[in-house]
């Protein structure tokens, strides 16, 4: 959960890579969820990836991104937090060196 610090307008985006092995896995789903009542979050927006069974049988990668602007109003109730929904398989890649999944937030002016 994301907390922010100032009232005003944010663009907020939420990136994810993945990467299959072996099987038919396909779907990746990335979502940015809000709250305007610090309590009940609902998805704000998606982007999604899938993966096809055609081509080798090494490892793929891939990306899934989404962005939203939101209206900060008030901080202690507008507050964001990240989902990624996959098949059972899909990994969910990290690292502690380069931006491999991560979310970027901008103030953008207020509100």
């Amino acid at each position: 959960v994301f907390t922010f610090p100032s009232t005003g307008f944010y663009y907020v985006t939420f990136q994810a890579k993945f990467a299959q092995g072996s099987g038919d896995q396909r779907y990746c789903h990335v979502y940015i969820l809000t709250t305007t009542d610090n309590s009940s979050y609902d998805a704000a927006a998606e982007g999604s990836m899938w993966f096809t069974s055609a081509g080798d049988s090494g490892t793929k990668y891939g990306t899934a991104a989404t962005n939203i602007l939101l209206d900060v109003s008030n901080t202690s109730t507008v507050k964001v937090r990240f989902k990624r929904n996959t098949e059972a398989s899909i990994v969910t890649e990290g690292d502690s060196n380069n931006n491999l999944t991560f979310a970027t937030f901008i103030r953008l002016g207020d509100t």
